[in-house]
């Protein structure tokens, strides 16, 4: 990873480039370390719309998306419990003047009143299109369970009420919100220097202090989600637990378990859930860990009359390898697994930029492949025993159709 120092900086340097010069096309991600757990009392979804106003904004101008589209790129952005992330991949030569136009739009949105009501709008369509989908719907209920009243349990997505009365001052305190928090980062082709000399000096610096912990309180009792629907043929479930936050020497170990619990026909449950018992076709595991929490889960969509057995295969293999840790064979495949995976996603450079966003604290702690490749094999058998055990301390089980 290329660091190379903003001009004048006194604190945090805000710049990260990984020039691939072998690359035709750069992607430019702006991070924000802002997201919904910052969203206030009465505005929930303040953050996810203010990515869709500095995405969508005219100001009586074109869109960043569609200054980027015109040029032969794409564009994109979202929102997560703790970052907003700003992206777009172009041309190289397009790389200088598309980044200097997405930081722009970070720091100075042309915000109107028309614009305020079109993205109100598609915001409401958008959760409207979440709720009658039961794998988004379930996924949301999981984590309003696992975190009870904590702001990480709250959907990303926002509140209908609160979207509704989301006013332009709002949208400007949401700029000045997130602005201290950030990074600029570029992944491909073009000379970092050209692109870091299209920046201003504010886009060089990041001069907020890391996010304070504010983790959730201990569960007494695992949470019962578990209500089968009695009319529905298809259903999903997510069966999980708490993890440990970002940046806690353990958190590889919570990859590989996902991996020996996940959809790879080298899995573990792969082989019990779907080869020996045919139960589940689709499911996946996963793991995402926050500043001072962090949350491990499995997604299954299974026939409803299946899901009580499926959820048992989960639950008892996660209480065999909580009890006794995973096999030499279980364990080495999963971390050849886990390594591979983490080498491919580093080969793709869209991956790899929201990667150093999401898998780097904003302002803190910067992240490389490298780094994250080298931890996952190290991993322990009794490392990945222990975070299935922690998993199982908590365990939670949610059903949605």
């Amino acid at each position: 990873m290329d660091r190379t120092p903003g001009r004048g900086a006194t604190t945090a340097d805000a710049f990260l480039a990984e020039h691939r010069p072998w690359l035709r096309t750069t992607t430019l991600c702006v991070a924000l370390g802002r997201g919904s757990r910052d969203d206030l009392p009465g505005k929930a979804g303040a953050a996810h719309l203010f990515e869709h106003l500095v995405m969508s904004a005219r100001g009586g101008g074109a869109a960043l998306t569609d200054l980027v589209e015109e040029r032969g790129g794409t564009a994109n952005a979202s929102s997560g419990n703790e970052l907003t992330l700003y992206y777009a991949r172009v041309d190289n030569d397009d790389a200088p003047r598309i980044a200097a136009a997405l930081w722009d739009a970070v720091e100075h949105p042309l915000v109107t009143e028309a614009d305020l009501a079109r993205e109100k709008s598609v915001v409401v369509q958008e959760i409207a299109t979440a709720r009658a989908d039961a794998s988004d719907v379930v996924q949301d209920a999981f984590l309003a369970d696992l975190f009870g009243g904590h702001p990480l349990g709250l959907p990303v997505a926002g509140d209908l009420d609160d979207i509704g009365r989301f006013g332009l001052a709002d949208a400007e305190a949401e700029r000045a919100a997130g602005l201290p928090r950030h990074r600029v980062i570029m992944v491909g082709g073009a000379e970092p220097d050209r692109v870091r000399d299209a920046l201003p000096d504010s886009a060089l610096v990041c001069a907020g202090a890391p996010r304070t912990p504010s983790p959730p309180a201990p569960l007494s009792t695992a949470p019962d989600g578990t209500r089968w629907p009695q009319d529905e043929d298809f259903a999903w479930v997510v069966v999980g637990g708490r993890a440990v936050p970002a940046q806690h020497p353990d958190q590889a170990a919570y990859a590989v378990l996902g991996t020996l619990l996940g959809a790879s026909p080298a899995s573990s449950l792969y082989r019990e859930l779907r080869d020996v018992a045919g139960l589940a076709y689709t499911f996946q595991a996963w793991s995402s860990h926050y500043s001072d929490a962090g949350a491990w889960r499995v997604l299954m969509g299974v026939e409803t009359g299946n899901a009580p057995k499926a959820v048992g295969i989960v639950e008892g293999l996660l209480h065999r390898i909580a009890t006794s840790g995973p096999t030499a064979a279980e364990h080495d495949i999963a971390v050849r697994q886990s390594a591979g995976q983490c080498q491919r996603d580093a080969e793709d450079p869209w991956q790899l930029a929201v990667d150093i966003a999401v898998r780097g604290d904003v302002g803190a702690h910067p992240w490389s492949p490298e780094a994250e490749r080298d931890a996952l094999r190290r991993v322990t058998p009794d490392q990945v025993r222990a975070a299935a055990a922690h998993v199982a301390d908590s365990l939670t089980v949610t059903v949605r159709a």
